[in-house]
């Protein structure tokens, strides 16, 4: 946790949030101009980025901080309310959410391994060599920064010459690291006769779909996959070696090499394969009305999988409200934990990925409570050392959704009527409000497992 003192300090952890659209696909944060100060961080000045268990770098910018949303395709989209939790599970208006905001990219986001982790914990440091420019790699006398991107041998089929038609332009100016995900849009008129083709098969599938509706026949085509407009891979190696990341450049060159199709792969697509290994785990955390079990660490041959499972309980106090416990019932949220593995000989394993398996909620007669159960993976890289003896298993923290007790937005009661009666507002964006709160429960837990 960071100290109240204004003084200089070495780093400072950060709760984030996402940024404007203008900013989505660059390699920058905005912070506070105190916690910049404290930092001793300059404006445009490229910091060190750490989250849960994966590092970047970030060009530093500072934060408008009356803001309190951003603007996505014309629509303002307010932040979400957090409430804050000690480990004991104990909260009042008196113990705010102790980090301060942090604005990050999807861009950015992806490369700490996030996926998507608004109101994740990041922690911002300075590079010192920012002083004297040495990150400046596209410099005249210095060499060509080489950049070798992954790909495969169907693109080629699927879109021939696309080499030529990456838009290069559209990634000057962002930072890369070996193993970084990377999306680069294709020129604006790449591949023109196949996506007016495209055009007109989406046409024709859907006058074929609104006549299998009209005359109840079945409908005997599928709809065209669209050819992709980025150019999306990995980053697999960078010369010159020996810098702590990468800046792309009017010099910079790239050369492609085949990979692994499981290296490419977006996450959600990567399947285990091929069981070797279960290590049981057998450890809980009960907190707050939720009961966490880790129950055990699959080795795949490509990939690891922890499997976790939730059970959330809260009292009804009149069971014979029915509509009282079906909203409350309902508003169950779907807790998730922000994790961390590392092993005895000091290597960490990040979430590659995650997703939800079974879930059950309804009352419990025999209690008078509303249950929800819900069964949960991580997928995490790289795979295990064999030569690891014990591992620790690091619940940072805990987060759930909390809903509006009638489970509504309650902000579109108080929607602006005058907006569409005054024409000096139509071109206003639109407000959006989040439907409930965060909750989020700070540990950590820790669990030291031997690897027999």
């Amino acid at each position: 946790m960071n100290s109240n003192s204004d003084a200089a300090v070495s780093h400072l952890m950060f709760r984030s949030y996402s940024v404007d659209e203008e900013d989505q696909c660059k390699s920058i944060v905005r912070i506070g101009r105190k916690h910049m100060q404290q930092l001793e961080i300059k404006e445009g000045e490229i910091v060190r980025l750490e989250g849960n268990t994966k590092s970047t770098a970030a060009t530093c910018l500072a934060l408008d901080e009356t803001k309190n949303y951003v603007t996505i395709k014309n629509t303002r989209i307010y932040d979400v309310e957090i409430e804050y939790k000690d480990k004991g599970g104990t909260s009042s208006p008196e113990t705010p959410d102790p980090y301060p905001k942090i604005r990050i990219s999807r861009l950015v986001d992806s490369h700490l391994g996030s996926r998507g982790g608004q109101t994740g914990l990041v922690r911002v440091s300075k590079f010192e060599d920012n002083a004297d420019g040495s990150f400046e790699n596209d410099k005249e006398d210095h060499a060509a920064t080489v950049i070798t991107l992954g790909t495969l041998d169907m693109f080629e089929k699927m879109m021939p010459g696309y080499k030529d038609q990456v838009d290069w332009d559209d990634a000057r100016e962002l930072l890369i690291q070996k193993d970084d995900k990377i999306s680069i849009s294709f020129k604006e008129d790449s591949f023109a006769e196949q996506r007016k083709a495209e055009k007109q098969q989406q046409e024709q599938f859907r006058q074929q779909r609104k006549q299998s509706r009209e005359t109840g026949g079945k409908l005997s085509s599928r709809p065209p996959v669209p050819l992709p407009r980025c150019f999306s891979s990995i980053v697999l190696d960078v010369k010159p070696e020996g810098k702590p990341f990468w800046k792309i450049g009017k010099n910079t060159k790239f050369e492609f090499q085949d990979a692994d199709p499981d290296v490419l792969e977006s996450g959600f697509k990567l399947k285990p394969r091929n069981l070797t290994r279960v290590i049981p785990i057998a450890k809980q955390v009960n907190v707050d009305g939720i009961n966490i079990a880790v129950a055990s660490l699959e080795i795949y041959e490509n990939i690891m999988k922890m499997i976790f499972y939730s059970e959330q309980r809260v009292k009804i106090s009149d069971f014979t409200n029915v509509e009282k416990v079906n909203s409350i019932t309902s508003n169950l949220g779907e807790p998730k934990f922000v994790i961390a593995l590392r092993d005895d000989l000091g290597n960490s394993y990040h979430t590659e990925f995650e997703n939800g398996g079974t879930r059950h909620t309804g009352p419990d007669l025999s209690t008078k409570e509303a249950v929800s159960e819900q069964e949960w993976h991580q997928f995490l890289l790289p795979l295990l050392d064999p030569k690891a003896k014990d591992l620790t298993i690091s619940i940072r923290e805990i987060q759930w959704f909390k809903r509006n007790q009638e489970g509504i937005d309650e902000s579109h009661l108080n929607m602006h009527s005058s907006a569409s009666s005054s024409p000096s507002k139509t071109n206003m964006p639109q407000e959006h409000h989040s439907p409930g709160k965060l909750v989020i429960i700070e540990g950590p837990w820790e669990f030291k497992i031997l690897l027999l």
